[in-house]
């Protein structure tokens, strides 16, 4: 469990947008970070690389007996959208769009844009704007307005987006606080 939670701590360095030159070493050798649902990333192979690489980019999937307890312990904070992955990215709600409204995410066009790249300021209030492949049948129209339901408690602002740690009170992750959800003891 512990290892689980220092494993957590680098996925959280990579993530959160930390600096420095581990950093740049680290993208230089193994690229970006894959394969989490919640990054929006998709399996890759793991071959050439190290084994502390396979375990962070895997943090985030749910394997064998292990929850996908690193997933359900962050969340996207949005702010003007210009980092968070609008279907991919636990940014409204526990679980990223794709997976709530699934039908939405087919007919989408902007199926890999940013949360910014759905909308735009009109005299200072956020308008979100959609673009689909064909028009929207009334069943799916039901589906969007359940989603500008949901949209309408989004508060765009200026400021960079970040991620969240719901186990912290301060939001910045500790390998304590994840040990601790990962023996069950927080909710």
């Amino acid at each position: 469990m512990v290892n689980l939670a220092l494993l957590g701590k680098w996925r959280w360095r990579l993530i959160s947008g930390e600096e420095g030159l581990w950093l740049d070493i680290v993208r230089a050798k193994y690229g970006p970070l894959g394969c989490s649902s919640h990054l929006g990333g998709r399996v890759r192979g793991f071959r050439g690389v190290s084994s502390w690489w396979k375990e962070i980019s895997l943090l985030g999937v749910c394997l064998e007996s292990l929850s996908d307890w690193f997933s359900t312990g962050v969340r996207k904070v949005v702010g003007n959208g210009l980092s968070t992955s609008f279907w991919f990215d636990p940014w409204l709600g526990e679980v990223p769009l794709k997976v709530q409204f699934p039908r939405l995410f087919q007919v989408s066009i902007n199926q890999e844009s940013q949360v910014g790249s759905f909308g735009k300021w009109d005299g200072g209030v956020w308008v979100w704007e959609f673009r689909w492949r064909r028009r929207l049948f009334v069943w799916e129209q039901e589906l969007l307005h359940g989603l500008l339901v949901l949209l309408d408690s989004v508060s765009m602002s200026l400021s960079a987006d970040s991620w969240s740690w719901k186990f912290e009170p301060s939001g910045m992750y500790s390998v304590k606080s994840a040990y601790l959800s990962l023996l069950g003891e927080v909710q």
